[in-house]
């Protein structure tokens, strides 16, 4: 695409981190088109799916190719203005996952966080919504179902695998657990907040700092600290005015991406640039 003479902009989309270690935004850069200079050059817009990034981004690169964060994805409208669904309606202490039962999600923290509180709340279950890799024999899925079994836990947590009717699994829902080690925008959390499923993550790179509002829509725990995400989960469901309070505020927290909201960005530095 760079290579090409065309007058066309040429507009480079980032789908995830852009640097090798998950951990440190400092470490190599993964893309050859942005570590190369001469490539960089001849790129007119870098997008990102996050400011965070954008603002790590625009940091480390030093470029003056405008670096900037479009959200990924809408809400549709019809979704918008459905009715919202109460705590009162919804299966008591139902908790769920939507990610693929890879390394990266990091699925053995949720599980073990979800162990921790339900020996204080046997009310709680934990639907796990996603498949696993069969390019390495479903590596990642064996040790996650393994883990399930050695906490004694295969009553309450339930590896759902592919669904097409998420919509049924977010109605019924009373919160999503998001713990991957690292993300480039988590559609799930999008997804989840427009039903009104408050959202409890991991604060990574990138994207749930800028999806969820902490404390309103949902809440926010140090990457990779289990105790600390055990203990919002505990907090949140102690507490039904909690419940309720974050129900709301993801309802409103999803009208960010209404399709107008959202193309008002694409208008603004794609259309109009």
């Amino acid at each position: 695409m760079i290579n090409m003479k065309t007058p066309a902009r040429k507009i480079e989309h980032f789908h995830n981190i852009h640097f090798r270690d998950f951990g440190d935004p400092n470490s190599p850069i993964t893309y050859p088109s942005i570590s190369n200079n001469e490539l960089l050059s001849k790129t007119d817009l870098v997008i990102t799916p996050s400011q965070r990034q954008a603002d790590d981004m625009t940091r480390r690169l030093r470029t003056q190719v405008p670096i900037v964060s479009i959200p990924v994805g809408i809400v549709p409208d019809e979704q918008l203005n459905t009715r919202h669904i109460p705590m009162s309606e919804r299966m008591p202490g139902k908790i769920v996952a939507a990610a693929r039962l890879f390394y990266e999600k990091r699925l053995d923290d949720a599980i073990n966080a979800f162990a921790k509180v339900y020996r204080e709340n046997p009310m709680l279950s934990f639907d796990i919504y996603g498949y696993g890799n069969g390019r390495d024999g479903l590596k990642e899925e064996k040790m996650l179902r393994q883990l399930v079994k050695k906490l004694g836990l295969e009553n309450v947590v339930q590896f759902k695998g592919y669904t097409q009717d998420m919509e049924t699994v977010y109605n019924t829902a009373e919160l999503l657990v998001l713990s991957s080690r690292y993300e480039g925008a988590p559609l799930a959390i999008v997804e989840a907040q427009s039903h009104g499923v408050p959202v409890i993550a991991y604060d990574i790179n990138y994207g749930p700092a800028d999806l969820i509002q902490d404390g309103q829509s949902g809440f926010l725990v140090p990457s990779g600290n289990v105790n600390d995400l055990a203990a919002k989960i505990e907090e949140y469901f102690a507490s039904p005015e909690l419940m309720e309070k974050l129900n709301e505020g993801a309802y409103e927290s999803a009208k960010r991406f209404s399709s107008d909201n959202v193309w008002k960005y694409w208008e603004k530095y794609v259309i109009n640039a």
